[in-house]
């Protein structure tokens, strides 16, 4: 199972949680509120390898309103 991440509406951090694949997209409760919480694209990175060089490079979104491209 893998762990997402979402964003709580009200302003708290987000958080992860272990989900099966099958929930989608679906809204999670706020640990801390209750509050229905949407799913949001973590941001993560990974070791590659170029030649005798290595470097982080970063992948993903991270983006909390889902466009992926307004770096807020």
């Amino acid at each position: 199972m893998p762990i997402y991440e979402y964003a709580c509406p009200e302003g708290h951090e987000k958080f992860e949680k272990l989900s099966a694949m099958s929930v989608g997209t679906k809204a999670v409760d706020c640990p801390e509120c209750g509050t229905p919480s949407a799913r949001v694209i973590s941001m993560f990175s990974a070791k590659v390898a170029a030649g005798s060089d290595t470097f982080s490079a970063p992948m993903g979104g991270g983006c909390a309103c889902g466009s992926g491209g307004c770096g807020c």
